[in-house]
């Protein structure tokens, strides 16, 4: 008579169960372990820090509740600040000598340049685009001329839109 058929008094047969129960089994892993001696001392890793455990949850590397909102809060503050400070910042400003200088200096370096295109025409103009270009040559000059009259005249000029009043003329950039 074999092992695998005895039964019990109530009819179950334990050998079998236990037989398919080891055969189902999976296999025991064995504990991770580090050795720091040539002793053999073993210590768990799991512990020992050397094993990555917190970059696998699902919330390593995000932020917060509590940051996120504070940041919200912190944003939400700043554009209510910015925009009372629109509301109360002046439309323009005065520019300041050197960069009057400087614009100056642009607008008669330019005039200088279209008079010299100008007296590169020839003295007849007898067909449509010469013409054309002669009078676009005196338009530009003359508005150069009234531009640069307007700023010699004036030595305190209010410009509306701080962001397009920056100059940088350089003479030697030719």
């Amino acid at each position: 008579m074999s092992l695998a058929g005895k039964r019990t008094k109530d009819g179950t047969n334990y050998c079998h169960k236990n037989i398919v129960r080891a055969v189902r089994l999976a296999p025991r892993q064995p504990k991770r372990n580090y050795i720091d001696t040539k002793k053999g001392d073993a210590h768990p890793l799991s512990t020992s820090g050397l094993e990555p455990h917190f970059i696998l949850s699902k919330k390593y590397g995000k932020l917060p509740n509590y940051l996120r909102e504070r940041q919200q809060e912190e944003e939400a503050a700043k554009k209510e600040l910015q925009t009372e400070i629109n509301l109360y910042k002046p439309e323009g400003r005065y520019i300041t000598q050197p960069e009057r200088k400087a614009l100056l200096a642009g607008l008669k370096h330019n005039w200088e340049e279209v008079q010299k295109a100008y007296q590169l025409l020839p003295i007849l103009t007898d067909t449509l685009p010469k013409k054309k270009h002669k009078a676009k040559l005196e338009e530009e000059l003359k508005q150069l001329e009234h531009d640069i009259r307007m700023l010699e005249r004036h030595p305190h000029i209010y410009v509306t839109d701080a962001s397009c009043s920056v100059f940088s003329y350089d003479p030697d950039s030719d």
